[in-house]
Formats: structure tokens, sequence, C-alpha cells
């Protein structure tokens, strides 16, 4: 061992270079890495979480199934309702009301090319889905809002 000090920014710097040199992540994990971390600077709007049934007055997640999730800012609402399909326990099906009724609705997930849905007059959606992370996009006049990303999968 060498007898010359080190300062953590130093000893940092090396171990990253070696772990980039000796294991890079993925490119693919790279660009998803940077689209999700910039997905709320491509929206006009993005609401809050008002309600999740998997959380706790603590904050903490439980298991509830299946899992409601409404969204809520500026006169604007997205309501979810989140299970396992039946016969695929990896696929996550989502239904969902938003008011006001959206000109289009879009699933976005990191890595993953965006999905148009069918919408009706009430504002309501259906889709499955086997991402685990996602976002949804509803057109409301000239404004894009947007979910939080949602944990489908644990």
């Amino acid at each position: 061992m060498s007898d010359i000090p080190i300062d953590d920014d130093d000893l940092l710097a090396a171990v990253r270079s070696a772990h980039s040199e000796l294991d890079p992540p993925p490119e693919r994990l790279r660009d998803a890495a940077i689209r999700a971390a910039t997905w709320d600077l491509e929206l006009d709007l993005l609401v809050s979480l008002a309600h999740d049934s998997q959380l706790t007055a603590s904050g903490l997640r439980t298991v509830a199934v299946p899992r409601d999730l409404v969204f809520e800012s500026d006169g604007i609402a997205i309501e979810l309702v989140v299970e396992s399909k039946d016969t695929d326990p990896a696929i996550s099906v989502i239904r969902g009301e938003i008011d006001p009724v959206p000109d289009r609705v879009t699933l976005r997930s990191p890595g993953r090319p965006d999905r148009v849905v069918d919408v009706d007059d009430a504002g309501r959606f259906e889709a499955e889905v086997d991402a685990s992370l996602i976002r949804i996009v509803a057109m409301i006049g000239d404004r894009e809002v947007g979910s939080g990303l949602i944990t489908l999968l644990d």
C-alpha cells in the first residue's frame, strides 16, 4: 500500500474511471436515464401525486391491489387504477380517467417509443403495459400535461 495520501475526490475519480473502463453501462441505459431525467422539462405542466393507495400515513409502501393513483394540479385530474394482468403478472393493466377530457393520451417509458392510446368522450382509457416505469401524458388544448414517473412492477 502506498504512503501517498489521496483525498476523497481523487479516490472517487479513480474508482469511476476504473469502473467506466472495465464495466461501462450500456449506451441504451445511459440514453434512457438521460431521457427520464429530462422528461419534466418537456411538459407544459407536471401534475402532482395527490393519492397513492400503496402509501401509508408513514410514507411506507404497502401491497395494495389494485393500486389507485390520483394526480392533480391547476384543475386537471388524472385518476389511475393499476393491476397485474390475470394471465401474465409481468403485464400491468392501467385504467384511467382524465378531467378535463384530453385530445390525446400518450404512455411514455424510458428507452421505449411513445404509445398513443384511445380515449373515450368521458376521458377514460385502458392499456396493457409491460414496462416497469411509465408516465401518462395528456394533450389538453394546447398544453402537454404529464404525471410523475410511475413504478408499475415491484
